[in-house]
């Protein structure tokens, strides 16, 4: 069945903010991206409202009563956010040079001086009477198929940068994403790899994800780029993520978290799906985690050269795949025996003078009676 054509509407920005709060309007679509607006576009896109400036619609599927905004999140989220004074307006008097203070009902003359740098509990009440009156333009679609929604969300971001795990994530289908959003969200994937918030925005905890499907699948004998990632997700889509897949992902992500107890530099992208491979290694020969993890430590401080030169440009093919893989493997066979239990890094514990200012930062070592993370990895136990 085609694609039908869509319901048109309004919505004020105070009608957004009630139908979030009782869930009928939901922003976080599987295939939507988060929040990725700079303060400064949040702010022209307030001021553009306030100058009269066309705003563009927002694209809306419905599914089970609920509607999910698939094209417009980021003006929705900035104009709600603003109504709920979570940032400022421009204190740059050119973004409203062209606000047209005559329209405006007031009793009292207003200037551009009333508006700049303010939040909206701050606002005239005939500035905030022009924004409640704002309404955004609504093309709300009914009974589409996953296929036609991801066809929908492809077209109408069609002019915008989008990044390519998220073009691959426009692919995947519910079940997919769901698993994907699993894996993502896992204790180990939140907490101990190092990457930063403004990269799981763009969803760098997810194509880690992928990645790590990938190996497990796969071995070397594919990359783990952009192409081989989406040709996962249409091959998962038609096929479906087998139970023993899942079992293995959940049972080494757990085991993972164990034997890395803290955020290591060490864990990021580049490196956290070869580690998962040898991961089952460990599992299987029965590795103490703490123990394995003290393996990994001395791997990344004595890196081979073969896995270092693997690991620049290109290291998402399936040669440096291979290369870094093999390398791993070869380490772990010649030290995972005498390997040493995680050491935890030294706490430094700030030194005051009598002014209360620092004076200087002298390294504390961790008492493993006073840590019980230490405690474990300095236990008995192989």
């Amino acid at each position: 069945m085609g694609i039908k054509k869509p319901d048109t509407s309004t919505m004020t920005i105070r009608g957004a903010i009630q139908q979030l709060k009782k869930e009928t309007l939901d922003l976080n679509h599987r295939i939507q991206r988060k929040n990725v607006w700079k303060p400064n576009q949040c702010q022209l896109l307030i001021s553009s409202i306030l100058e009269n400036v066309k705003i563009p619609g927002i694209v809306i599927v419905e599914e089970n009563g609920i509607r999910y905004a698939i094209d417009g999140k980021q003006r929705i989220t900035t104009t709600t956010d603003f109504f709920e004074n979570k940032f400022c307006l421009s204190d740059d008097i050119d973004y409203f040079e062209d606000v047209d203070f005559e329209e405006l009902e007031s009793e009292e003359p207003i200037t551009i001086q009333d508006i700049v740098g303010r939040k909206y509990e701050d606002l005239p009440q005939a500035i905030k009477n022009k924004l409640q009156k704002f309404e955004f333009k609504l093309d709300v679609y009914k009974d589409l198929t996953d296929e036609q929604i991801r066809k929908l969300y492809k077209r109408y971001n069609g002019g915008t940068l989008l990044t390519k795990m998220e073009l691959i994530r426009a692919n995947a289908n519910a079940d997919v994403m769901k698993f994907i959003n699993e894996l993502s969200g896992c204790e180990f994937l939140q907490n101990k790899i190092s990457i930063s918030d403004s990269q799981r925005n763009r969803f760098l905890d997810e194509d880690i994800a992928l990645q790590i499907l990938s190996i497990l699948i796969n071995g070397y004998t594919e990359g783990i780029g952009t192409k081989e990632l989406d040709k996962l997700v249409l091959k998962f889509n038609k096929e479906g993520i087998r139970e023993d897949i899942r079992d293995i992902v959940k049972n080494t992500t757990e085991y993972l978290d164990k034997a890395i107890p803290i955020k290591e530099k060490f864990m990021k992208k580049l490196n956290i799906s070869i580690v998962f491979y040898i991961a089952q290694r460990a599992i299987n020969d029965e590795v103490e985690p703490l123990k394995f993890g003290g393996f990994l430590q001395d791997f990344f401080i004595n890196e081979p050269e073969d896995y270092f030169f693997a690991s620049g440009a290109g290291s998402a093919k399936k040669e440096n795949v291979k290369i870094r893989i093999d390398e791993m493997n070869k380490y772990y066979d010649e030290n995972i025996k005498t390997a040493k239990k995680f050491v935890m890094p030294e706490i430094k514990q700030k030194v005051t003078n009598k002014k209360g200012r620092p004076s200087k930062v002298e390294p504390v070592q961790n008492n493993p009676q006073e840590n019980p993370i230490v405690l474990a990895a300095s236990g008995s136990q192989s």
